[in-house]
């Protein structure tokens, strides 16, 4: 990409990147590395004319989803 000045890398992260889950903590780590790594290196691959995007789609029907919805109506956001 750098030799050819162009190009597009798109990174795949999660709202979890954004904002932490609680009871995914390792899920969540891991995305916001992906968010961290994708931001710092946009500008840096900008003047060779490489974008870099980040993808957040938000919640996605899953095993893992699931289970976490059994926890109950017990289970609180930490932000509150």
């Amino acid at each position: 990409m750098k030799a050819r000045q162009s190009g597009h890398i798109i990174n795949n992260s999660s709202e979890a990147g954004v904002v932490g889950i609680p009871f995914l903590d390792i899920y969540a780590a891991s995305k916001f590395a992906v968010e961290g790594l994708s931001e710092s290196l946009a500008p840096v691959l900008r003047q060779f004319n490489i974008r870099c995007t980040i993808l957040e789609p938000g919640p996605v029907e899953t095993l893992a989803f699931q289970k976490c919805s059994r926890l109950g109506q017990n289970h609180r956001p930490l932000n509150r």
